[in-house]
């Protein structure tokens, strides 16, 4: 099994445009392999989580609060799968990064609908205590698998019993990493987009 993990700043456009390039190398690779994004919230935010202090306005006021209301919502669609997950975060990630929208509940309910969640499951999870304490473990998991938190590709192979993190998202980075696990018409294909940069 190889588990591919994207820790990410929601508001990078660096970190969107590896998201999508992820979801795409990602379809070409032969092994059994799950795609995880796990955006990073600050210490402050993530403080308050542990405290229980965790109330978040459906309009946040400052960066912090939005990437962090970015991220319930990446959690609440998550409990429907990885997929639907994903697709709303990239799609939440366009509007804001790319379309300039003003985040909003009404923006979040109209691409949670066009990604097809559930609204009703959808609003109650995204403030319930166990999105809250996914979010936790997330960053728990961050905190073990990177030797400081930033914005890192990382791969982890079972069957190699080793980990590799990537914090250049250069494709020139980036697909060698995964050659040895796409098949050889897609490695070649791969390899001619390689002088396209991601950073």
């Amino acid at each position: 099994m190889l588990s591919i993990y994207h820790f990410d700043t929601p508001l990078s456009d660096n970190c969107l445009i590896t998201e999508q390039y992820l979801q795409k190398i990602s379809q070409q690779i032969h092994r059994s392999h799950h795609l995880f994004f796990v955006p990073l919230i600050n210490e402050p935010i993530l403080q308050m989580i542990k405290d229980d202090n965790s109330t978040c306005a459906d309009e946040p006021t400052d960066k912090a609060s939005l990437v962090y209301r970015l991220t319930l919502d990446f959690k609440a669609a998550q409990i429907e799968g990885n997929k639907k997950a994903r697709a709303l975060l990239i799609n939440l990630q366009e509007a804001l990064t790319i379309g300039h929208q003003k985040y909003s509940r009404n923006l979040v309910i109209n691409i949670a609908k066009k990604v097809g969640i559930n609204i009703t499951d959808f609003l109650y999870n995204r403030n319930s205590k166990e999105t809250m304490q996914a979010i936790l473990e997330d960053q728990q998991l961050a905190h073990g698998m990177m030797p400081k938190i930033q914005a890192t590709v990382a791969i982890d192979d079972a069957v190699d019993l080793k980990t590799q993190i990537l914090t250049d998202f250069s494709v020139n980075d980036l697909l060698p990493a995964f050659l040895p696990h796409i098949s050889d018409d897609d490695a070649s294909e791969k390899n001619a987009e390689a002088s396209v940069n991601l950073a």
